[in-house]
């Protein structure tokens, strides 16, 4: 009785030992299709020490640079040449990638994933890097922390966003750049440390040029331009401006005494953006169908009255914010999603609300 017993506990240990042989196969076999499937249509990325150890034929090492040039021994003075490539993702990061290199008439088109979502990127370097004539068909190109940088005669095609500056680019030269609907976005993460020291020339966003001035006082802008920037200037206007098709249509970066006046600004992410600007007014313009916030300002002191808000932001409830600012007047502007009873409410991301206490009931005329 004992023996059969021991029999049949033995064989049921060796039922259960092949029941989960085979259930360990069958999950195996079933983690390694999902993991083939992903991968085929979802590039996976492994990240060790902030580099990628693993791409889907990008540029990820020094050692991908020299597999795709087609000269050079990446050097300052012989940097490899990359040209007539096709890339999905490239990120350039000095504890990743040391040599310099040009990259010349190359497409670049990219896979959205959880770390990074550009699909081209260079930052933390000071060796030299030139991109230059390739066609951006996806995606962005951003840039931050870096020197000895060149961005030149480069096409930035309707779906993609453009190029992001982002903090302390020395000796960064961006010429001769064309953007359909995009454009270029100069984003601070810290701003003790943000500039732009370099060249910045003939660049155009639908065929109209960039407007691009630092350091200037005494200034009217009137002539016609996609985009404007401005950076580390003082009384400055800003006159007559009809922009649409863009990420930002003005930008501005630690100035005082601005105004904008009589500018029309349409189908774009912002019509204004400001940072630790100084007497700002905003005066008689208009911001029409627009996807986030029209007039976006942070620790400045600003007087916007007088402008036609119509159909801006629409998946959320502002069409304007102002944060952190000392002192925000909004008075006497149409919002085209006012209430009709209450003060309109400007966007703010402290706990101070700000109002326009007199919002107008129909659109200015103004143009």
């Amino acid at each position: 009785m004992n023996s059969k017993t021991s029999s049949n506990q033995g064989d049921s240990k060796k039922g259960l030992s092949l029941s989960l042989r085979f259930l360990v196969i069958f999950l195996t076999i079933v983690l390694g299709v999902i993991v083939v499937v992903v991968m085929r249509f979802y590039p996976f990325y492994i990240y060790q020490n902030g580099c990628v150890t693993y791409c889907e034929g990008e540029i990820c090492t020094d050692e991908d640079l020299a597999s795709l040039s087609a000269s050079g021994s990446g050097s300052d003075e012989d940097p490899y040449i990359i040209v007539n490539r096709t890339f999905v993702q490239v990120q350039i990061k000095s504890d990743c990638i040391s040599s310099s290199f040009i990259m010349r008439n190359c497409l670049i088109t990219y896979h959205w994933n959880e770390y990074y979502w550009n699909g081209f990127t260079i930052g933390d370097t000071d060796q030299y890097i030139s991109i230059e004539n390739n066609t951006f068909e996806s995606g962005f190109l951003g840039i931050a922390n870096c020197k000895n940088v060149n961005i030149s005669n480069n096409t930035f095609l309707e779906d993609s966003t453009g190029l992001t500056v982002g903090d302390y680019c020395i000796n960064v030269n961006i010429t001769g750049n064309h953007f359909v609907n995009g454009g270029i976005i100069f984003s601070p993460l810290n701003d003790i440390y943000f500039d732009f020291a370099g060249e910045f020339a003939n660049n155009f966003a639908n065929g109209k040029p960039i407007g691009f001035f630092r350091n200037m006082h005494n200034l009217v802008i009137n002539e016609s331009y996609s985009q404007i920037f401005v950076l580390f200037s003082m009384n400055i206007t800003i006159l007559n401006q009809t922009i649409s098709n863009t990420f930002v249509g003005i930008d501005l970066y630690r100035c005082s005494n601005v105004t904008i006046r009589f500018c029309q600004i349409s189908n774009s992410a912002y019509g204004v953006t400001a940072s630790y600007v100084f007497y700002f007014l905003i005066e008689k313009n208009e911001f029409i169908d627009n996807y986030w916030e029209q007039v976006n300002i942070w620790d400045s002191n600003c007087t916007v009255y007088n402008n036609n808000f119509i159909k801006n932001n629409p998946s959320d409830y502002n069409q304007a914010e102002a944060c952190y600012c000392q002192t925000s007047i909004w008075d006497y502007n149409y919002w085209s999603d006012w209430d009709g009873v209450n003060p309109y409410p400007i966007g703010d991301c402290t706990a101070d609300q700000t109002f326009d206490n007199y919002p107008l009931e129909n659109p200015l005329e103004l143009f």
